[in-house]
């Protein structure tokens, strides 16, 4: 047992002289290939589309090129509510306002094994976890505002590709091209029915970000 122990612990090492651990921190922009919220009578004909956010990785060498990937991350995303007021019908003439929308704000953990010669340029995927806070706004024809809110926790995939360029010993830029499906598998929202409601996504985001060697 010792001998196996101790012959985990020498590869381990041996490992870490592979390559050294990397950091990075990146903008990211996205789009939504599926929202399970296109099937929400309130969205309309609306979709959730494009999505925003930062995110920060870390790759540690686990042996000869192969990492683990860790990237935590924020995404928001939002479907502005829209309604039609006719001026005159006999000229039809009208025009849209702004009556509420629907936001998402999510903070996944992507774990994920990463294929990569020096840690840099490669590709990989993974699991991901995910906390997600949805609301719902609208505006009253009063003027005073209306919001629900309710938090989910989701559990999904990811995959990954990232170009990297060296732009000194320790300094490099990347970027990411990520693909993420998310499913939510628990509700939470003062002991409301969620039996009957799903959410699920998928994603494709691109970043760009600058990224460090530790020395």
């Amino acid at each position: 047992m010792k001998v196996k122990l101790g012959a985990t612990y020498f590869v381990f090492l041996m490992s870490l002289g592979y390559s050294q651990m990397s950091y990075s921190v990146s903008y990211h922009s996205g789009y939504f290939m599926q929202h399970s919220e296109y099937d929400n009578p309130i969205t309309e004909n609306e979709e959730f589309q494009f999505s925003n956010g930062l995110q920060g990785s870390i790759t540690y060498p686990i042996a000869r090129n192969k990492y683990i990937q860790l990237n935590f991350g924020l995404i928001s995303s939002k479907l502005p509510l829209m309604d039609t007021f006719i001026i005159s019908e006999v000229h039809n003439t009208s025009y849209q306002k702004e009556i509420g929308s629907l936001e998402e704000i999510a903070f996944p953990l992507d774990v994920r094994i990463f294929i990569s010669e020096k840690g840099l340029t490669g590709y990989g995927c993974g699991i991901t976890f995910s906390g997600i806070n949805h609301s719902f706004k609208r505006k009253t024809p009063i003027g005073s505002r209306f919001e629900d809110t309710f938090n989910s926790t989701g559990l999904g995939l990811n995959g990954i590709v990232r170009f990297s360029y060296e732009i000194s010993e320790s300094t490099f830029l990347i970027s990411d091209i990520t693909v993420r499906y998310l499913k939510a598998i628990r509700f939470s929202g003062e002991g409301r029915d969620f039996s009957n409601y799903n959410h699920n996504t998928f994603q494709v985001t691109l970043a760009v970000g600058l990224g460090r060697i530790r020395k």
